[in-house]
């Protein structure tokens, strides 16, 4: 009897929604190749002739560690899951950007964001990058300076140059974020944008930046603001998301010690983003 084809293994996780964002860029690595967002879970779709028992000990190990729990895990028939992942991206339009896959037109009137996520993060379907999306347009000057920590497709490293930002640094220190952002600037005829691997040890020699972009999330916030208030020129603006509605007044207080007045929170369910001023 012929073997039959490999199928899809499809496992089903909860946990805090930051910690399921984190949990998504870890799977990558482990072979994971598409995910499904819901409200109280996260889906993550891997074929079936990757999976090995080290494989299983390793996302016990990566669950635990990330604060998440496996809560379901099923076999489907073989199907093309990341077709079908794909057609499930519907594009966003947000602060008079239009950010869509290649596999959708632009749209007249609107700036056009060609993105291409594959494993990093940054499509504006969550709801962090679009909080950053909806108020760039009045914190990039023409001629402006922009860093992206934590660049991940580099969809707002793409969005401040459209605005007119002129030297405009991303880094991550996701392995594939480099390459997916470099993707991305290509697809959008965008250059001049320099997309660095590593963490934030990657621009420390950098000049002053009028605009200092963090979409992360906290526990790296927290760590990184001193540098990232470093990095902002005088009268710059940080923003700061990948924030929790809980977390505000840490936030607010991290910002004070570093001499930087909070002038905008905005939110967008249980999310938030920071405008701050550095003195």
């Amino acid at each position: 009897m012929a073997e039959s084809a490999p199928g899809t293994l499809i496992f089903s996780f909860t946990g805090p929604a930051d910690r399921r964002d984190w949990l998504v860029a870890e799977l990558g690595e482990l072979g994971f190749g598409a995910f499904d967002h819901q409200p109280d879970r996260l889906e993550g779709f891997i074929d079936e002739s990757l999976w090995t028992s080290d494989l299983r000990v390793k996302l016990k190990e990566l669950v635990s560690r990330v604060g998440c729990r496996l809560v379901d895990e099923r076999r489907a028939a073989p199907e093309n899951w990341n077709a079908t992942w794909e057609a499930g991206i519907e594009p966003v339009e947000v602060g008079g950007f239009y950010v869509h896959p290649p596999w959708h037109s632009p749209r007249a009137g609107a700036v056009s964001l060609c993105i291409e996520p594959k494993m990093s993060f940054g499509t504006a379907h969550h709801e962090t990058t679009r909080l950053i999306l909806s108020i760039l347009d009045g914190l990039v000057e023409p001629g402006s300076s922009v860093l992206d920590a934590g660049t991940g497709t580099g969809v707002l490293a793409l969005a401040a140059r459209k605005l007119g930002a002129d030297r405009i640094v991303g880094f991550d220190i996701d392995p594939w974020s480099q390459e997916n952002a470099l993707e991305n600037l290509a697809r959008n005829q965008e250059g001049g944008i320099s997309i660095r691997a590593g963490g934030i040890e990657t621009v420390k020699d950098e000049p002053p930046f009028d605009l200092v972009i963090a979409n992360i999330n906290r526990a790296v916030l927290l760590e990184m603001l001193p540098d990232l208030v470093r990095l902002c020129a005088p009268g710059g603006r940080v923003v700061l998301s990948g924030i929790l509605r809980p977390d505000e007044a840490q936030m607010r207080e991290a910002l004070a010690r570093e001499e930087c007045t909070c002038l905008e929170v905005i939110v967008e369910g249980e999310w938030i983003a920071v405008v701050a001023a550095r003195a």
